[in-house]
């Protein structure tokens, strides 16, 4: 099994931070890369439409506080199988906070796990980086 783990430290409060990142159906407030998100199940369920009719479907499984950790239940544009994933916000001092996003995952039939890793990182330092977009 891989893992993947990205943080980032920002000049914003960690309670800020979570009320822009933290609902698992609004990732399309800080993250870009696809057409459209459609959001099932009461919120706990998101589609992710991708340029090309790609599709990935992720699946809510725990919430904590400031954290949320989620599932890959269809992933066609992803390379991986038994993705769980976890985002959460810290408090780091003085108005400043650090966003952690880590994941778990086993390379998809056919896919060197050195790829899987390395998309897997490109997803991660892409949606860190739109965080601090918001956020200048």
């Amino acid at each position: 099994m891989a893992q993947v783990d990205h943080e980032r430290e920002y000049e914003v409060d960690a309670a800020e931070m979570w009320s822009t990142i933290g609902d698992f159906a609004d990732l399309g407030k800080w993250a870009s890369g696809f057409d459209s998100i459609d959001i099932e199940n009461g919120g706990k369920t998101r589609r992710l439409n991708l340029p090309g009719g790609a599709l990935i479907v992720e699946h809510l499984v725990d919430e904590g506080h400031r954290s949320y950790t989620y599932a890959l239940d269809e992933g066609g544009a992803l390379p991986v199988k038994n993705y769980r994933s976890t985002l959460g916000v810290s408090e780091t001092g003085s108005g400043r906070c650090k966003v952690s996003w880590s994941g778990t995952f086993e390379a998809a039939d056919g896919t060197p796990e050195e790829t899987a890793v390395q998309i897997i990182n490109m997803v991660y330092s892409g949606g860190l980086e739109g965080i601090a977009k918001k956020f200048s």
